[in-house]
């Protein structure tokens, strides 16, 4: 069987790991996957591919536009005719099904539709507005033979009620055996994030938040960034900048950019704060809680999902937009030992469900249906 997989982003990200992960592994099923990703940026995410084994072509391919930009949105009409014919003379004899990848990017489903190519359409965000978000669950509905969602949020947010398959992004780090929470073992209190910055990942409540914690913990603590500082969103990064300073932070700030293996990083974390506006999945707290860090993250999209279950909790939620809510449970998880150890172990459990094994017999599993070959594994 031979997939193309369409990435509409060529940054490093939780998709991406999933798409590179999950196509390295499929391989012993006897699934062969070409990944399509832009060629702008590209570097970093085609020796990741490379080194995985996985086969990568660099496209000429327009950057998605912002849903709230209607300027951007029309040039990215215009330009689908030309990205269309690019994509379909890829598509030759011999590819069996194409996997596209985000709401928005609807050129090589109507290329793979030229070219007689059967579809299956994944919902990775949550990021579109509503309305729209039906019209192209409406789309993805008519041109695919099935349609992926990374959490029972997503589906819900794009309104696809049947035909769908939750496949949950997989764990690709070990998980840690330790007992229970590292914060009572240090002197100072080391609390992350591990996301690129992104307005969208709330980072700018996070450092209120700790800057709030300074006035009221009576505890020295260690603010840990770990992520791309991104071009696209140079403003926001200043915007962070000026917080940190503004909140005499400076000197508590440690910011180690991209890292390849996250774990390294977790592992020196006694907490993992995700304060997301918008999230499917949220595979940061994911990798928190397989290395036993309570995690403090909004209750948005597809994280109460993760996070909580009926045996128990891996951390809190709080709302979203809420510094103050943030720091109070940051607080109380720094100041409460044996809470923060129970988050820790059930983290561990619950973050078992969620192996690579698991995802890529998932995917396994819709292209063979899609296909009409299907055999469960």
């Amino acid at each position: 069987m031979k997939v193309v997989n369409f990435l509409f982003d060529s940054r490093i990200g939780g998709p991406q790991r999933r798409v590179v992960e999950t196509a390295s592994s499929l391989v012993t099923h006897g699934v062969e996957t070409l990944v399509v990703i832009p060629d702008s940026n590209a570097e970093k995410l085609y020796e990741y591919s490379k080194k995985k084994g996985v086969h990568c072509v660099l496209l000429k391919l327009q950057k998605i536009p912002s849903p709230r930009d209607v300027v951007s949105v029309l040039r990215w009409f215009m330009g689908l005719p030309k990205e269309i014919k690019l994509i379909k003379e890829l598509l030759t004899e011999g590819v069996d099904l194409v996997h596209v990848n985000g709401a928005f990017f609807i050129a090589p489903a109507i290329a793979a539709k030229l070219a007689g190519v059967p579809i299956v359409w994944h919902f990775n965000d949550i990021i579109v507005p509503k309305r729209m978000a039906y019209i192209f669950g409406l789309f993805a509905s008519y041109m695919s033979k099935t349609i992926i969602v990374s959490s029972v949020a997503v589906a819900k947010h794009y309104g696809v009620k049947e035909n769908y398959d939750v496949i949950y992004p997989p764990l690709t780090i070990p998980i840690n055996r330790r007992k229970g929470s590292a914060h009572g073992l240090r002197d100072e209190v080391r609390i992350g994030m591990t996301s690129n910055w992104n307005p969208l990942k709330g980072i700018d409540d996070f450092v209120v938040a700790c800057g709030i914690l300074k006035l009221k913990l009576n505890k020295s603590f260690k603010i840990v960034f770990a992520g791309h500082r991104l071009d696209t969103h140079v403003e926001y990064a200043h915007k962070i900048d000026s917080l940190i300073k503004n909140a005499g932070l400076c000197n508590q700030v440690e910011h180690f950019g991209f890292v390849e293996e996250v774990s390294n990083v977790l592992d020196s974390l006694d907490l993992l704060v995700v304060c997301s506006t918008s999230e499917a999945f949220a595979m940061s707290a994911l990798e928190g809680m397989s290395q036993g860090i309570p995690v403090v993250a909004t209750s948005i999209g597809g994280i109460p999902e993760l996070i909580c279950d009926a045996k128990g909790d891996a951390g809190f939620l709080v709302p979203i937009n809420s510094p103050d809510e943030l720091a109070k449970a940051m607080m109380y998880l720094i100041s409460n030992q044996e809470v923060a150890d129970k988050m820790s172990v059930r983290g561990r459990i619950m973050a078992e469900k969620y192996s690579l094994n698991k995802c890529v017999k998932s995917h396994y599993n819709v292209y063979s249906s899609a296909l009409g070959m299907y055999k469960k594994e």
